[in-house]
């Protein structure tokens, strides 16, 4: 069985890639997709999964003698995902808050130009709302919290998929 700093250590590992690959994915996908929105953006949901998954696997086969009970692998699966969407939302507002605060603010400016070209007849007052609202979604915090709450909403319903799948309760008859 697992002693209880190997759980640690798979999770916080497992799960600080998890968040910088997260990250590195939503960069590529910023600056490589020019559209202000597109369906290859669900590719950034699934790396927590995939990390999820890695890490209950992980602790498994590497600590736990090929069992793992139903409880355990949730847990590990949700704080996994939390240190995940914590590590992924830290660095992306370090990184839009400085790095690259100009994109952020070309993007802004894209996303308002669209605005205005679906409806040509916005009052001046309205196009300006719309564009404050603009930069205040596409601020780095406004991002941050976004990328959080919404893997926070999608944490439980990994967690469990993953903990049904990766429970192990027998051991084989040769591993007596």
């Amino acid at each position: 069985m697992y002693k209880q700093w190997q759980f640690w250590v798979v999770a916080l590992v497992t799960g600080f890639f998890g968040g910088a690959l997260m990250l590195l994915i939503q960069l590529a996908l910023f600056h490589l997709m020019p559209e202000w929105f597109s369906p290859v953006y669900i590719l950034i949901y699934l790396v927590p999964f995939v990390a999820m998954a890695f890490a209950a696997v992980r602790l498994r086969e590497r600590y736990g003698d090929g069992v793992l009970s139903f409880g355990q692998a949730f847990r590990l699966s949700l704080i996994t995902g939390l240190i995940t969407a914590a590590v992924m939302s830290v660095l992306t507002y370090f990184v839009y808050d400085s790095l690259f605060a100009s994109a952020l603010q070309l993007r802004a400016a894209q996303l308002n130009a669209a605005i205005v070209k679906m409806d040509m007849e916005l009052d001046f007052e309205l196009m300006k709302q719309r564009r404050n609202m603009v930069a205040q979604l596409m601020g780095p915090s406004a991002l941050a919290l976004f990328y959080f709450v919404m893997q926070l909403l999608l944490l439980p319903i990994y967690a469990f998929i993953i903990a049904i799948f990766a429970r192990r309760r027998r051991r084989d008859i040769t591993d007596i």
